[in-house]
């Protein structure tokens, strides 16, 4: 059998209706079983540890959340540099409907 990356696996696995994390226990846990054929079955055997590792590194990258600041004031320049960022316009009327403010014109 050769040999597969990871996310490989995991994306054959995926496109067979398979859903593929860690165990309580530290294993595998791949649900729905009943989806599962022998060529998975082997495929997951020959691949634990790799998948293992695989689904380790995703799931500690995924949890690392940024330290929030300290100082008080810092959070109002993070949300200030936010708010600057965003966009505050009002959507546009749908044809043929004109908002209040438009019709004040006329």
């Amino acid at each position: 059998m050769p040999a597969h990356s990871a996310s490989a696996i995991v994306e054959r696995l995926h496109s067979a209706g398979l859903n593929l994390s860690l165990a309580p226990t530290g294993g595998l846990a791949v649900a729905p079983s009943s989806h599962l054929t022998e060529d998975l079955r082997a495929l997951i055997r020959s691949s634990k540890a790799q998948l293992i590792d695989w689904l380790t590194a995703v799931n500690d990258a995924a949890s690392h959340a940024p330290d929030p600041p300290d100082d008080p004031q810092d959070w109002k320049e993070l949300a200030a540099a936010y708010h600057a960022t965003t966009s505050t316009a009002r959507p546009a009327s749908p044809p043929g409907e004109a908002r209040a403010t438009d019709n004040a014109a006329a």
